[in-house]
């Protein structure tokens, strides 16, 4: 859309949000011959991310060098820039804050000194996370501990069987485990039910994850956080000093060309493939146990990581310090409009976009043949009102032919000259209206107000 004006008038900017389905993966593959320029850009929330679309990117070029020869290669650019948090909305000291904690642990039936982990988002074992190591890592840590814990799964659940599902795994996996499930989606639990958590944890093991923003919000809440050490948690929570990470083992490339297959066949719809996928994804279940038992005994560590972590969402994920990261992009990008050279530019007589042409050069080979400026043509045997009466009154399209005054002066001007050339008729208007002029020439003549003379 852009090409057909002017390329360097904006840039575009997107963010990736998911990147393992079709559509999206075919679209990064499709920057190399889409008219992207240096000044646009798609941002990566992390490093994995980025180096999952240069990975495709790199492929795509690779196959297109060797099926049509030439250098293709990435020309936007793919900076990191975070997800970001209202990080007052989950400021633990608030006096509403104090008073949520309160009522939530008097609803969940914990005293202060029992410990309740916290997992908030959705409730999906083949699309966001197995929920294996999050029950059975509190499960262990709390027999080790003798710690009373309540594990509070803060989500929605896709469907009836999904929640059958989670529920017939707690009773296998944390018999002794009290789990509690809230609908996450309402406002007095999304952004309160925080405070009643000492630990917050969440396992991602799904390639349909890009980022997680949940464990951000965990540390503005001044939670400390145990999870799986997978994608944007990599980049997010800091092991050791925000949280504590269990180890994620992947099967190794070349072990899931069927996997591929059977989703790009359509045998696997997009559940399926990545759900596949999860299945050979492990979060260590002995690291996760180890992580909760740490916690579990040690609330100063609590704290402490907590105290580190709402320092880090403040300073580090903070909308105010990610919307300086965004502006500080487009005035980058607004200098490379200035700047670069533009690739692939568009030439003259050659469409914008090949798959979206002029329809009247496309077909140009259909008719007998197409207006020029010596083209002839006269009146009917109507008059010069008749024929006005009958243009207008089989118009389909109005607002694509010419204004009235145009077609009218065309018609007194044949019926005072006679025949005349279409170049001569198109001098009757202004430059700018000549397109609309033309074709409406032979629309005219479409209706029979106008004769071609061959």
């Amino acid at each position: 859309m852009r090409r057909h004006h002017d390329q360097r008038a904006y840039s575009l900017v997107g963010v990736f949000h998911t990147t393992a389905s079709h559509g999206v993966m075919s679209e990064i593959c499709n920057t190399l011959v889409a008219p992207v320029q240096p000044w646009d850009a798609v941002i990566c929330p992390t490093k994995a991310v980025r180096s999952k679309a240069e990975r495709l990117i790199e492929w795509q070029a690779d196959y297109l060098n060797h099926r049509i020869g030439g250098k293709a290669k990435q020309v936007h650019q793919l900076p990191i820039i975070p997800l970001g948090v209202d990080c007052d909305q989950f400021d633990p000291s608030t006096k509403e804050a104090q008073e949520a904690r309160r009522a939530f642990r008097k609803r969940f039936d914990v005293g202060e000194d029992d410990i309740v982990v916290l997992f908030v988002g959705r409730l999906a074992f083949h699309a966001k996370a197995n929920p294996m190591p999050m029950y059975a890592g509190p499960e262990e840590a709390a027999k080790r501990t003798g710690k009373k814990t309540v594990l509070v799964m803060s989500g929605w659940f896709g469907s009836d069987t999904v929640r059958d599902q989670f529920a017939s795994a707690a009773k296998i996996l944390s018999p002794t485990l009290k789990v509690v499930s809230v609908d996450g989606r309402k406002d007095d639990v999304r952004f309160r039910v925080w405070q009643a958590a000492d630990i917050f944890a969440s396992m991602s093991d799904n390639i349909q994850e890009t980022f997680g923003l949940t464990p951000i919000e965990a540390m503005a809440a001044g939670l400390p956080v145990v999870c799986s050490e997978w994608d944007g948690y990599r980049d997010t929570v800091i092991n050791g000093e925000t949280g504590i990470m269990a180890p994620t083992l992947m099967a190794p490339p070349g072990d899931g060309d069927d996997l591929a297959y059977r989703h790009d066949a359509g045998t696997d719809d997009y559940d399926h493939y990545v759900g596949t996928a999860a299945q050979f994804t492990a979060v260590d279940p002995f690291k996760v146990a180890d992580a909760f038992e740490a916690l579990m005994v040690n609330a100063d560590l609590r704290r402490k990581m907590g105290e580190a972590g709402r320092r880090r969402a403040e300073t580090t994920y903070d909308w105010k310090v990610i919307i300086g990261q965004y502006q500080q992009l487009w005035a980058e990008l607004e200098g490379r409009r200035k700047k670069s050279r533009a690739v692939a530019p568009k030439q003259t007589g050659s469409p914008a976009y090949p798959a979206r042409a002029d329809p009247f050069d496309l077909f140009q080979h259909y008719p007998t043949a197409v207006v020029d400026d010596d083209r002839v043509f006269d009146l009917g045997d109507k008059t010069v009102q008749q024929a006005v009466d009958l243009a207008f009154m089989a118009r389909l399209n109005s607002t694509m032919n010419a204004p009235d005054h145009h077609i009218a002066a065309v018609l007194h001007h044949l019926q005072e000259h006679g025949p005349t050339e279409t170049g001569v008729l198109l001098d009757l208007v202004g430059r700018h209206a000549k397109v609309r002029l033309r074709r409406t020439l032979v629309w005219l003549a479409k209706v029979g107000v106008l004769k071609i003379v061959w």
